[in-house]
């Protein structure tokens, strides 16, 4: 859900899981996975969306700033997504 919600609750989920060995293992083991999760990846933004923004940064001729542009993230984060372009 932490993930699912975006920015700072990205962002206090990530904490969560670097302090994770802090908390009683009973509480942590069942979260352990999705804390692990969180801290490896955010969740990503449709293309759609991307391109909107994109449109709206750069102008709707947006594209033909690009030789390539992959719409499959190469990575997120909490309030992040990266792109492959040319």
């Amino acid at each position: 859900m932490l993930g699912r919600l975006k920015g700072g609750a990205t962002k206090v989920g990530k904490a969560l899981s670097v302090h994770e060995p802090l908390i009683p293992a009973e509480l942590a083991g069942p979260y352990r996975e999705a804390l692990a999760r969180l801290q490896a990846t955010g969740p990503t933004m449709p293309a759609r969306e991307v391109h909107g923004v994109l449109a709206a940064q750069l102008g709707r001729d947006w594209p033909r700033r690009f030789r390539a542009f992959d719409d499959r993230p190469a990575a997120a984060a909490s309030v992040g997504q990266v792109h492959r372009a040319v």
